[in-house]
C-alpha cells in the first residue's frame, strides 16, 4: 500500500521521552515506517537562536507537532516560533495536571485542545511506558490519514513499584 509519508516533530523540554520514543519508532513495522517518520529534540538541543530556527524549518515541513514541556512556554526555548511554525498542523501540547502553566499553554496552543482525540494521545503519554508511546504515534499516524490499524486503548501502567525493563 502506498501511504504518504508525513513527520511528526516532537519537543521534550526534559527529554525523558526520548528514549523511549527511539525504542517506539525503531519497533514499526514497515509500513508503519514508510507512513511516519519522528524527529524528535530535547530543550538543550534549542540552545541558541540559529538552532531555533533550523528546528522551526524541520516544522513547517512536518504535519504534526508535540510539545511535553515542564513548566509551561519557558521550559521550551523558542516555544512561540515553534508553535508559529506549525501553524494549521496538528499540534498536542502535553498538559501536565500538576502543572498550570503546561494547561494554559496547551489551551492556547493546541489545534485540538480537550477533544476526544487529544485525550486519547494525552491518556498515552501520560501512562508512558513503550507500549504507550508506540500507540501514541499510531495514533498521530491515523489522525494524518495513514491506513494502520487502531492500536489499543492507553495502558494504565503501575504507578510505584519496583522498575524492571522488561
Amino acid at each position: 500500500m502506498n501511504q504518504a509519508q508525513h513527520t511528526l516533530v516532537v519537543i521534550d523540554a526534559t527529554a525523558t521521552h526520548l528514549p523511549l520514543l527511539g525504542r517506539a519508532v525503531a519497533a514499526f513495522s514497515p509500513e508503519e515506517a514508510t507512513c511516519l517518520r519522528v524527529t524528535a529534540a530535547g530543550k538543550d538541543d534549542l540552545f541558541d537562536s540559529k538552532r531555533i530556527a533550523a528546528m522551526a524549518d524541520t516544522i513547517r515541513s512536518a504535519s504534526a507537532l508535540i510539545l511535553l514541556p515542564h513548566g509551561g512556554g519557558k521550559s521550551i526555548p523558542g516555544v512561540e516560533t515553534l508553535v508559529e511554525a506549525a501553524a494549521g498542523r496538528l499540534i498536542h501540547v502535553q498538559a501536565s495536571g500538576m502543572s498550570s502553566e503546561d494547561v494554559e499553554l496547551a489551551r492556547e496552543h493546541g489545534s485540538d485542545f480537550g477533544s476526544e482525540a487529544y485525550k486519547r494521545r494525552h491518556a498515552y503519554i501520560r501512562e508512558g511506558g513503550l507500549n504507550n508511546l508506540r500507540g501514541m504515534l499510531l495514533t498521530v499516524a491515523r489522525e494524518l490519514g495513514c491506513d494502520l490499524p487502531e492500536p489499543p486503548a492507553p495502558e494504565k501502567l503501575p504507578r510505584e513499584g519496583l522498575y524492571h525493563p522488561d
